[in-house]
């Protein structure tokens, strides 16, 4: 397991790596300026996934 860090983590590229990653069980830094799409992240995610809003 790796700890993993992605910027642009709310939508698009970024949102489907952060899940890919998190799907293969690394642990990931979800990076983005809107909390609420990066709250839907989480919710998606199998765990092992933190957000944060910069």
């Amino acid at each position: 397991m790796k700890n993993i860090v992605i910027t642009g983590a709310s939508k698009g590229i970024g949102f489907a790596t952060a899940l890919e990653f998190n799907r293969q069980g690394h642990k990931v830094l979800a990076l983005a300026r809107n909390l609420e799409l990066l709250e839907d992240l989480k919710e998606r995610s199998e765990g092992n996934v933190i957000i944060k809003q910069h």
